[in-house]
């Protein structure tokens, strides 16, 4: 509480956060995490965002790029469109094409292959 924070300590404090949540843990699960194609790794650091690296480092979509099936990878991240079980179509934007205010993943990761 009461707690204020300049725009440059939060953008600090958030890409502090991402690396060592997000970044660090999906180069310990998939192996040459940091060489795979630049759209694939900012997609997947994206939905380790969303669901959590552990979900991410067990997904098919890791098994398929540490396969180097990196296309197939950004396919099967649009899994991750559930919510209490129930498909959402704002999580269908998310991982696919995305909205007027943003890109959605899927279209991210395969940009860059």
């Amino acid at each position: 509480p009461n707690m204020t924070f300049t725009r440059a300590q939060c953008e600090s404090m958030l890409s502090e956060r991402v690396v060592r949540d997000f970044y660090k843990p999906l180069t310990s699960c998939i192996a040459d995490f940091d060489k795979k194609p630049m759209s694939w790794q900012a997609a997947t650091i994206s939905l380790a965002y969303n669901v959590g690296p552990a979900a991410v480092c067990n997904s098919t979509a890791a098994a398929l790029a540490r396969q180097g099936k990196y296309k197939e990878s950004c396919q099967a991240m649009t899994r991750f469109n559930r919510a209490g079980g129930q498909v959402v179509s704002g999580l269908v934007k998310r991982r696919t094409t995305g909205d007027a205010t943003r890109i959605g993943e899927q279209e991210l990761c395969e940009a860059g292959l």
